[in-house]
C-alpha cells in the first residue's frame, strides 16, 4: 500500500486578525468554514422549461470554538471590541498554518455572534460566528 498522507485538523486553526495582528487564540477545539456562491436564476419562457441560472456572488461564513480563558489577552480584547460593537477592521485566517505547503484561506469579516458558556464543573467555551465581507483570498505556508 503506497503511502498513505493524513491531514489533521489540528494543524488547521482560525486566527482573527484586527487592525492588521493576527489573534491565534488559545485553546481551540474546532473551526469551520463554509464557502458558497449564490446562484441566479435566468430562466424563461424560452429555456424550454428548463432552469437556467449563473453563478452570483462568493461568500464564506466561518465559526470556532476555543476553551474559554477569561485572563487570556486576545480573548479578552476581542469580545472586549465585540461588547463595544468596534468589529469594523476584523478579518480571518482559516487554515493550515504550520506546515510548509500548508493552504490558508484569508478574508475580511463581519462579526455575527459570541456565545460564552460556562457550564458547571466542565469547562467553559467561546464560540464565534463571521460572514466574509469583500474579496476572499489564499495563501500557501512558505
Amino acid at each position: 500500500m503506497a503511502d498513505e498522507k493524513k491531514y489533521l485538523g489540528n494543524n488547521s486553526v482560525l486566527s482573527i486578525v484586527d487592525d492588521a495582528t493576527a489573534m491565534a487564540m488559545a485553546c481551540e477545539t474546532e473551526s469551520s468554514i463554509s464557502i458558497s456562491r449564490d446562484r441566479i436564476e435566468v430562466s424563461c419562457k424560452d429555456t424550454g422549461g428548463y432552469k437556467v441560472g449563473f453563478s452570483g456572488d462568493r461568500s464564506l461564513t466561518a465559526s470556532a470554538t476555543f476553551n474559554y480563558d477569561s485572563t487570556d489577552a486576545d480573548a479578552i480584547a476581542l469580545v472586549e471590541k465585540i461588547v463595544s460593537g468596534n468589529t469594523d477592521k476584523l478579518g480571518i485566517i482559516w487554515g493550515n498554518t504550520v506546515t510548509t505547503g500548508g493552504l490558508a484561506i484569508k478574508c475580511s469579516v463581519t462579526f455575527d455572534s459570541v456565545d460564552i458558556s460556562a457550564p458547571n464543573n466542565d469547562v467553559s467555551t467561546i464560540s464565534f460566528n463571521f460572514t466574509s465581507t469583500g474579496d476572499i483570498t489564499t495563501e500557501i505556508k512558505g
